[in-house]
């Protein structure tokens, strides 16, 4: 047997019990997400290719051009599916019936576009969903856009990823998606996490943890409503439509710190400003 030698500037290798059962799920995930986009009219092949473990510095900026990333909550833990511009380009041309050619130049999507785009990753949550191999719910929902990939701030830099690659083949031509999960997150979801060493700090080693952690801002990202429009209308939307949503004016809306639910309340001006009022704690 050949000893494998561990390069020490990367995180450590995705443990064995933890692959065995993420390895199922993810192959299982991208059949399902298969078929789903064939009963929507799109003939595509999905399979998972590898998972991996990195850094997440070095993961997101390796995302050069114009990628198209989604937030996804995974057990209340932020993640993120990212897309190459020219996957997501192909997948837009496909879902409006037009041929997709094998060579298309990275640009910006339009808002239509993105809106597509991100049915195709609802439709994968709904099959990681479904997929999900423990007799307990699996709790993973859509949050938002990430506006800036390679600047995205949901990861802590010390973390390190799993990085979950598929490959998608779309008439003929094979694409490259990831979706970006810290190693905590999978380690507790699939109850292999073991307990490392405690550490302990200094007096004035705590008091500066406390004072970075005091000048730290997370965003806060209160969420308007929604509204599903099926392909040929999102295609056909123009400035000056208006689109009704389903929050009613009587509901609260959410707000999102991180990615992650935080409050109920109720929208507002103050000086000319949008405002939020809130009236529910969710984290208690």
């Amino acid at each position: 047997m050949t000893p494998q030698i561990h390069d020490f500037t990367r995180p450590l290798r995705l443990p064995q019990d933890l692959k065995s059962r993420s390895v199922p799920w993810l192959n299982r995930a991208n059949a399902i997400f298969s078929e789903s986009m064939g009963s929507l009219g799109l003939t595509l092949q999905s399979q998972s290719l590898d998972q991996n473990t990195a850094w997440p510095l070095e993961t997101l900026d390796s995302w050069t051009g114009r990628p198209l990333g989604f937030r996804v909550s995974l057990a209340g833990s932020p993640t993120i599916l990212a897309l190459p511009n020219r996957l997501a380009q192909s997948l837009v041309m496909a879902m409006l019936g037009d041929s997709v050619p094998s060579e298309t130049a990275e640009r910006e999507l339009s808002a239509v576009e993105i809106s597509l785009c991100e049915l195709t990753v609802k439709t994968f949550i709904r099959s990681l969903i479904e997929a999900w191999i423990d007799e307990s719910s699996v709790s993973i929902e859509l949050q938002e856009r990430e506006p800036n990939l390679r600047r995205s701030k949901i990861f802590r830099p010390s973390d390190p990823l799993v990085v979950c690659r598929s490959s998608v083949t779309l008439q003929g031509t094979d694409h490259l998606w990831s979706w970006l999960v810290r190693m905590e997150t999978m380690q507790e979801l699939f109850g292999t996490q073991t307990a490392g060493p405690a550490v302990t700090h200094s007096e004035p080693q705590r008091q500066q943890m406390e004072s970075l952690v005091r000048g730290m801002k997370l965003p806060l990202t209160v969420k308007l409503g929604q509204a599903q429009l099926t392909t040929p209308q999102l295609a056909k939307l123009k400035i000056g439509d208006v689109v009704v949503l389903h929050q009613r004016t009587t509901d609260p809306l959410k707000a999102f710190v991180s990615g992650r639910p935080a409050f109920m309340g109720w929208p507002g001006q103050i000086a000319g400003k949008q405002a939020f009022q809130i009236e529910t704690d969710l984290s208690k």
